[in-house]
């Protein structure tokens, strides 16, 4: 039977890169929906996509997601 620090120790890692992963997503959704809700101008949309792409390409070359 697993000891429950072990448990936590080896789980809080992955975790962590769940909760910041959607937290990001969180954020990235709300750029996104609020530029669309406001009618903004498509080169924002594009850029905001573009920089929600960036930041995903960062965090999978660092293995976090």
């Amino acid at each position: 039977m697993m000891d429950l620090n072990h448990l936590i120790c080896v789980n809080t890692p992955f975790l962590i890169t769940i909760i910041v992963g959607i937290s990001i997503g969180a954020i990235v959704y709300g750029i996104l929906h609020r530029l669309e809700r406001r009618q903004a101008h498509i080169e924002d949309v594009l850029l905001a996509k573009t920089i929600a792409r960036k930041l995903y390409e960062s965090l999978k070359e660092e293995k976090k997601i």
